[in-house]
């Protein structure tokens, strides 16, 4: 019998797949988190937990789970859910995903710099047909190279 895993919310069909190939899998298919009290009845019996950050893995999750715990795969960069300790006593592995923001950080970074430089009035301008060439940065100086 495969190990019995809960995830706490759905995921791309791919992923589900794969996982049912290794696994008896549960599914809360939701976007959104499951209530308290149905993660801890969901969890009973599961020799893994697949975890967000809204799920809190505390003494209580881990008891409803039971013995046979081996890991919560925390589906988020940090662990602050996760009760380290709680988990550490019962020898319970815990993993994350701490590159899963990486590129959408960088991404939002690159797209706070050229708000900041007037890309985006500039974008319009061109949009609406403007063949002004004026610079749309403040004026700190009589030597702009944008005119």
């Amino acid at each position: 019998m495969p190990p019995r895993v809960f995830a706490s919310r759905r995921f791309p069909a791919r992923v589900r797949e794969e996982l049912e190939r290794s696994f008896e899998l549960d599914v809360h298919d939701s976007e959104w988190p499951p209530s308290r009290e149905e993660l801890l009845a969901r969890a009973a019996g599961k020799a893994g937990l697949m975890t967000m950050p809204a799920d809190r893995v505390d003494d209580a999750l881990l008891d409803a789970a039971g013995p046979q715990l081996r890991v919560v795969a925390n589906f988020a960069v940090g662990y602050d859910n996760v009760d380290l300790e709680a988990v550490t006593r019962r020898g319970v592995i815990v993993s994350n995903t701490p590159a899963v923001l990486t590129e959408a950080t960088a991404e939002m970074a690159i797209a706070l710099m050229l708000a900041r430089t007037g890309w985006p009035s500039s974008i319009r301008a061109a949009r609406a047909g403007s063949r002004s060439r004026s610079c749309s940065r403040p004026q700190t100086s009589s030597r702009c190279t944008c005119r």
